[in-house]
């Protein structure tokens, strides 16, 4: 089965509107956010969620494998920083700061873009009725374990954190950051299997949904605000 120029159109949009509300909330983020520093993480981690969605979509406007491979390797050569970006993000919003745990998740993260470009990481691309999307070598499979062991360790401290919280705004900006971050993270984890050669279309690519979740809470409750909703 060959997908139809229609099909190729309705794959389309999933990556193209999660990269719009992507970079939405990140200009949203430093506009609204001034000088502070949570803001300004909050714009970099959407900038940095939203990076596979150039990738998806080359898919729609180039055929040469050589070219997608290279678009791809540039592109995971950045990405491979998400964890260690997503960590610092996380620990600024608990105000619980470990440089020693940060410096690490960093360190590891370039320890992967030194793989980005070889086969390691990867070796091909998997085809599918809705599309190809590049095949993971060993060192991805090991980016994967790491990325969602941070995130996992992330929710897990936001969380208890929340558990013990009693201020209601703190438990509402941490609510809306769980939910999110937490159907990020399991949508992303629905693309390992395409990855691995199972016919199953990437969910990662519906990442406007924990993204326009975030876009509601912060345009409704004025989350980016939160210092000034405290004061009053």
């Amino acid at each position: 089965m060959t997908a139809t120029p229609e099909m190729n159109l309705f794959f389309l949009v999933p990556p193209a509107l999660s990269l719009a509300v992507g970079l939405f909330l990140a200009g949203l983020a430093l506009v609204r956010g001034g000088r502070r520093a949570e803001p300004r993480y909050f714009a970099l981690v959407c900038m940095w969620w939203s990076l596979l969605c150039p990738e998806f979509l080359s898919h729609f406007f180039f055929q040469d494998l050589h070219i997608l491979l290279s678009i791809e390797r540039f592109i995971h050569f950045f990405y491979v920083y998400l964890p260690a970006i997503t960590l610092a993000f996380f620990q600024r919003v608990l105000n619980q700061p470990n440089r020693r745990l940060l410096t690490i998740s960093f360190a590891l993260s370039f320890l992967f873009s030194l793989a980005v470009p070889t086969d390691w990481y990867f070796d091909g691309h998997n085809r599918y009725p809705w599309g190809m999307i590049a095949r993971g070598g060993p060192a991805f499979l090991l980016f994967g374990a790491y990325s969602f062991a941070v995130i996992g360790y992330s929710l897990i401290c936001l969380y208890w954190r929340l558990r013990t919280e009693t201020n209601p705004v703190l438990r509402l900006k941490f609510k809306y950051v769980l939910i999110s971050f937490g159907l990020s993270g399991a949508l992303t984890l629905c693309n390992i299997p395409a990855i691995n050669g199972i016919d199953f279309y990437p969910l990662g690519n519906l990442s406007f949904i924990p993204l326009l979740v975030m876009a509601y809470g912060i345009l409704k409750y004025r989350m980016l605000d939160i210092r000034r909703m405290m004061q009053n």
